[in-house]
Protein backbone atom coordinates (compact mmCIF):
# COMPACT_ATOMS: atom_id res chain seq x y z
CA UNK A 1 0.00 0.00 0.00
CA UNK A 2 2.81 2.68 0.81
CA UNK A 3 4.07 2.51 -2.89
CA UNK A 4 0.34 3.00 -4.48
CA UNK A 5 0.20 6.18 -1.80
CA UNK A 6 3.64 7.23 -2.42
CA UNK A 7 2.70 7.10 -6.11
CA UNK A 8 -0.42 9.09 -5.95
CA UNK A 9 -0.47 12.74 -6.37
CA UNK A 10 -2.22 15.59 -8.09
CA UNK A 11 -0.64 14.95 -11.61
CA UNK A 12 -2.10 10.86 -11.39
CA UNK A 13 -5.04 10.40 -13.67
CA UNK A 14 -4.95 6.95 -14.85
CA UNK A 15 -3.60 4.39 -12.20
CA UNK A 16 -2.91 0.50 -13.93
CA UNK A 17 -2.94 -2.10 -11.47
CA UNK A 18 -2.78 -6.47 -11.84
CA UNK A 19 -4.92 -6.79 -8.72
CA UNK A 20 -6.70 -3.99 -7.05
CA UNK A 21 -9.76 -2.15 -4.73
CA UNK A 22 -12.63 -4.08 -4.16
CA UNK A 23 -15.91 -2.83 -3.98
CA UNK A 24 -18.52 -2.95 -1.57
CA UNK A 25 -21.44 -4.73 -3.19
CA UNK A 26 -21.23 -8.43 -2.74
CA UNK A 27 -19.55 -10.52 -6.14
CA UNK A 28 -16.66 -7.21 -5.98
CA UNK A 29 -13.44 -8.95 -5.06
CA UNK A 30 -9.99 -7.25 -4.38
CA UNK A 31 -8.34 -4.93 -1.61
CA UNK A 32 -10.14 -3.03 0.67
CA UNK A 33 -6.80 -1.06 2.04
CA UNK A 34 -6.43 -0.09 -2.02
CA UNK A 35 -10.17 1.06 -2.09
CA UNK A 36 -9.98 3.36 1.18
CA UNK A 37 -6.29 4.61 -0.72
CA UNK A 38 -7.84 5.55 -3.77
CA UNK A 39 -11.14 7.15 -2.00
CA UNK A 40 -9.16 9.57 -0.05
CA UNK A 41 -7.70 10.87 -2.41
CA UNK A 42 -8.89 13.31 -6.07
CA UNK A 43 -10.93 11.10 -8.74
CA UNK A 44 -9.02 9.27 -10.88
CA UNK A 45 -9.57 5.87 -13.18
CA UNK A 46 -8.27 2.82 -11.90
CA UNK A 47 -7.88 0.05 -14.19
CA UNK A 48 -7.91 -3.61 -12.62
CA UNK A 49 -7.67 -7.38 -13.38
CA UNK A 50 -7.23 -10.78 -11.87
CA UNK A 51 -10.84 -11.33 -10.69
CA UNK A 52 -13.85 -11.56 -12.42
CA UNK A 53 -16.36 -8.96 -11.18
CA UNK A 54 -20.44 -9.03 -11.97
CA UNK A 55 -19.81 -5.65 -13.65
CA UNK A 56 -16.87 -3.79 -15.46
CA UNK A 57 -17.65 -0.32 -14.31
CA UNK A 58 -18.04 0.45 -10.68
CA UNK A 59 -18.12 4.16 -9.20
CA UNK A 60 -16.55 5.55 -6.14
CA UNK A 61 -17.44 8.10 -3.73
CA UNK A 62 -15.34 10.34 -4.10
CA UNK A 63 -16.42 10.21 -8.42
CA UNK A 64 -13.38 8.41 -9.22
CA UNK A 65 -14.45 4.86 -11.27
CA UNK A 66 -12.81 1.66 -11.14
CA UNK A 67 -12.70 -0.49 -14.61
CA UNK A 68 -12.23 -4.51 -14.42
CA UNK A 69 -10.75 -5.58 -17.47
CA UNK A 70 -10.22 -9.16 -16.42
CA UNK A 71 -10.61 -11.53 -19.73
CA UNK A 72 -11.77 -8.57 -21.13
CA UNK A 73 -10.15 -5.89 -23.75
CA UNK A 74 -11.46 -1.83 -23.80
CA UNK A 75 -9.75 0.61 -26.10
CA UNK A 76 -9.48 3.72 -24.24
CA UNK A 77 -9.13 6.78 -26.71
CA UNK A 78 -9.73 10.49 -26.77
CA UNK A 79 -13.38 12.19 -27.67
CA UNK A 80 -13.43 14.44 -31.06
CA UNK A 81 -13.04 17.91 -29.38
CA UNK A 82 -15.05 20.36 -30.97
Amino acid sequence: MTAIEELLDDSVDLLLLHDGPDHPEPGFRGCSAVRASLESRRPLLTIRGHAHWPRSLVGQPNGGQVLNADAQVFILSEGTRR
